[in-house]
């Protein structure tokens, strides 16, 4: 019996990647390493929500743009994105950006991520949820809870 040929193996491999997958119409993927991508220091923040807008922040740990797509609906069917400027050193590599146009009183689904502003390899998306204000007027509720005496157990206050 005699030992496989890699070499062979490996050119025979590679030729089928670079003629099959692009005649199907797949090409193969890019993946960049864990400490190329951009990462969110803090992960994402929402708020400043008004009528038809709502701010999203974050901090990145390297020049980077924040892309933010967002739909009504949280299989992202129609997302909208919006991308910020590039961020830098000066600002703390904080970006944020404005969302328009929102639907009043509706769940707004939220991914973001950083683009490096150098590579263009994009980080991680981080998902988020906030709800739009109402066009009028009504009571909210806030609810608040924590382990506030060290007991180990969260107490939640009584609201009526």
């Amino acid at each position: 019996m005699s030992s496989p040929d890699y070499k062979r193996r490996q050119l025979l491999q590679g030729l089928g990647a670079g003629i099959v997958l692009p005649a199907m119409g797949i090409a193969p993927a890019i993946i960049a390493a864990p400490r190329a991508r951009p990462q969110m220091v803090d992960g994402v923040q929402s708020g400043d929500v008004t009528g038809e807008r709502a701010l999203i922040w974050s901090r990145c740990d390297r020049p980077a743009r924040l892309i933010v797509e967002w739909d009504t609906q949280s299989r992202f069917g129609n997302p909208r994105r919006v991308i910020s400027p590039l961020t830098d050193a000066s600002v703390d590599f904080t970006a944020r950006v404005d969302l328009q146009g929102l639907p009043a009183d509706q769940s707004i689904f939220y991914r973001a991520r950083f683009e490096d502003a150098g590579s263009g390899v994009l980080g991680e998306p981080w998902f988020g949820h906030l709800r739009s204000a109402p066009k009028q007027p009504r009571d909210i509720r806030f609810v608040w809870g924590g382990d506030t005496c060290g007991q180990g157990r969260v107490c939640f206050p009584f609201h009526r």
